[in-house]
């Protein structure tokens, strides 16, 4: 019985599929973003645990990293949340008493965020936990100078995309439920 169109193009995607599957980049890419997902991702992280994402840690980090904060555009610059999605995790993060919005004593106009003594101690407690957590599953995997190495490939993946990145500035901002990825 002859072969039907829908299976012919259905071997040839599952064909090419097997190919690219073989490439390097295409293994690397997958092995990548798969441990991202478990990263960021994994049920037994510190955030994750107390009903956090990580858009929120995001914020938190970089707030924590001001005694006098910020406004909401150098968030997001600072972040991987695009200026819309601010206002929502900062919603968030007030409802749980960890930030405050405070106006701008240069600008009127102007609101800035801070940790609240309740954020700074929540801030101590959580990124102990983070730094324990991501020093245990890297040791796990790798030793110290293999840490080292995979940090400086993967920042030249990074610098690379960047660049190019910058070739595409008038394209629109990838947009996966407010938050970039």
């Amino acid at each position: 019985m002859p072969q039907s169109r829908g299976n012919s193009d259905r071997h040839s995607l599952a064909a090419m599929f097997m190919r690219n599957d073989k490439l390097p980049s295409v293994a690397a890419t997958k092995t990548l973003i798969r441990a991202a997902f478990l990263l960021t991702n994994g049920a037994d992280r510190p955030y994750i645990k107390l009903g956090m994402n990580l858009s929120e840690v995001d914020v938190l980090a970089v707030l924590a990293r001001s005694e006098a904060g910020f406004n909401c555009s150098e968030i997001a610059e600072m972040t991987l949340i695009t200026k819309g999605g601010i206002t929502g995790v900062l919603d968030r993060l007030a409802a749980r008493g960890f930030v405050q919005r405070l106006p701008s004593r240069e600008d009127r106009r102007s609101i800035r965020i801070q940790l609240t003594e309740k954020g700074v101690e929540f801030c101590r407690e959580l990124f102990a936990k983070l730094v324990d957590d991501d020093e245990e599953i890297f040791a796990k995997a790798l030793n110290p100078a293999q840490i080292k190495q995979l940090t400086k490939l993967l920042t030249l993946v990074v610098r690379s995309m960047e660049h190019t990145g910058e070739s595409r500035a008038n394209a629109s901002e990838p947009n996966h439920g407010h938050e970039r990825i």
